[in-house]
């Protein structure tokens, strides 16, 4: 047995973007009312600097700081975790601030704090991670550690 259902709209004030499936063939879906491609949204980050030479620091010390730079080099708005690490002569212990939310084109700073053991070159790095993709970058410094 089939019912049937009847309706009447009288009037509609609407203001909305609809996209319908690609038709066969086509590559992209489009937007019902202007026929055009949605906007392609990207998420990407860029940290530096990339393997600059930090001032030196005497060997078995700490409470030393880093700036890096995190820019939001995507289409949208994204949030970035981010974390530091030392190699060699020189450990991390830690960032301020732990998370950035910076809209497309967006720039903020991270300072790392890191401490230095034994004379040589150590390395400290940050790494930020979009929490809305897969998108990450790292920036280092070298750190000379004299006697």
């Amino acid at each position: 047995m089939f019912s049937s259902f009847r309706a009447s709209v009288t009037a509609c004030i609407c203001a909305a973007t609809f996209f319908l499936p690609a038709p066969f063939g086509a590559q992209t879906p489009t937007d019902i009312s202007t026929g055009a491609a949605p906007p392609s949204v990207t998420h990407s980050v860029s940290v530096t600097p990339d393997a600059a030479t930090a001032d030196e620091q005497s060997a078995n010390t700490g409470g030393h700081v880093l700036t890096f730079t995190v820019t939001n080099t995507g289409t949208e708005i994204d949030m970035y975790e981010v974390k530091c690490s030392g190699v060699a002569k020189a450990s991390c212990s830690g960032t301020v601030p732990t998370r950035l939310t910076l809209d497309s084109g967006e720039s903020g700073t991270v300072d790392v704090s890191y401490s230095v053991t034994e004379v040589g070159t150590g390395l400290v790095s940050l790494v930020a991670v979009s929490v809305l993709s897969d998108a990450h970058d790292h920036g280092s410094y070298r750190v000379p550690v004299t006697q």
